[in-house]
């Protein structure tokens, strides 16, 4: 009986000597079929895939906030535009200008990292104006304060003048001719070409502003690169 009891106690058969309880011959068919360390290929390659779209997705971002960081405290030379796909006859600054060995006058666009901007004016002069970023996205407006500012101090300057002329002086200086722009609507019309939300696109030295009514292209402006090459 004990000789019986051997024999029927004897050596597994190969297929259950894994020594985990589990069959070997399962295991083969499983590395067949693509698993590994128990993780199935499949599963792996979506992994995977869902890292590359995730690396995708932070570059797009990041290549969209370095727009904006390309965009400002730089000098932009404005070479084209149209507003409703209409030519923009962008005005030329008045006093000191910059013009190109063919004497043709620059239009700039400067971004200041402190919000500030002067946008080329159409049929008026340039307009103190203010930027602010989301993004990629860049919307513009004119700088209220700004032209406050200008207007008390136009306005000081009447007094002290009336002062000076005369020093008995009881009323107040006449200070009609001092405009305020604003509230004249004197920068209304020119404002509707910026008055839309820009997108912001930069290859290179070219930038191109689109919005749902214009489009403003210009160029990176390398003139005080040209001033110091070579020393």
């Amino acid at each position: 009986m004990k000789q019986k009891r051997d024999s029927g106690l004897g050596v597994p058969p190969p297929q259950m000597q894994a020594g985990s309880g589990f069959p070997l011959y399962s295991s083969l068919p499983r590395l067949r079929a693509g698993v590994r360390c128990g993780v199935p290929l499949q599963s792996v390659t979506r992994i995977a895939a869902s890292r590359v779209v995730i690396v995708v997705i932070v570059c797009l971002a990041l290549f969209g906030c370095s727009h904006i960081d390309d965009l400002e405290n730089r000098s932009w030379i404005v070479t084209g535009g149209e507003y409703l796909n209409e030519p923009i006859a962008f005005d030329a600054p008045t006093g000191f200008q910059i013009a190109d060995m063919n004497g043709k006058v620059h239009i700039y666009l400067y971004f200041d990292e402190s919000g500030s901007t002067v946008l080329p004016g159409v049929n008026s002069d340039p307009i103190y104006g203010q930027w602010r970023a989301e993004g990629d996205i860049v919307t513009l407006a004119l700088d209220s304060a700004k032209y406050e500012l200008i207007r008390s101090a136009e306005v000081a300057k009447l007094h002290f003048d009336a002062v000076m002329a005369d020093s008995t002086l009881t009323s107040e200086p006449d200070t009609s001719p001092v405009n305020d722009p604003i509230e004249m609507g004197q920068y209304s019309e020119v404002m509707k070409i910026y008055s839309s939300p820009f997108t912001v696109d930069i290859d290179g030295d070219e930038l191109v502003m689109r919005s749902s009514t214009s489009t403003i292209r210009a160029t990176m402006d390398h003139s005080v690169d040209k001033l110091f090459r070579g020393l």
